[in-house]
């Protein structure tokens, strides 16, 4: 009879041993799984974050060359030559109020340009 609660004995245990390995086994792919989905998130946050500071990065960037060209584009606006060439261009080449002719207009204004394209 020993021999057979012996048997039974080792029988048993091999059931225990392979329950904790299954319970094991399930305990792992559980902690891989939780661990990789932390990581997937972790990951997926940073790369918003970053993508989100990138973006207002150039927002900036562009904003600032926007304006930059507006406040050029509002310098231009002011001097006497636009003026001029548009009186001058709708009056066959001459600017009724000034005197000037179309081309003595495109001259002051090319040496503005010049002399900004200098500056810069």
């Amino acid at each position: 009879m020993s021999f057979l609660k012996s048997s039974s004995s080792i029988s048993e245990a091999k059931s225990t041993l392979g329950f904790a390995l299954v319970l094991a086994t399930v305990l792992v792919v559980l902690v891989v799984g939780l661990f990789e989905s932390n990581i997937k998130a972790t990951a997926e946050s940073q790369t918003f974050t970053a993508l989100e500071e990138s973006a207002a990065s150039a927002e900036n960037a562009a904003n600032s060359q926007v304006r930059k060209y507006i406040n050029a584009l509002n310098f231009l606006h002011q001097t006497p030559p636009i003026s001029g060439i548009v009186r001058a261009t709708e009056n066959e080449s001459f600017d009724p109020k000034d005197g000037k002719t179309l081309e003595q207009w495109k001259q002051r204004l090319e040496t503005i340009f010049v002399a900004l394209k200098t500056r810069k």
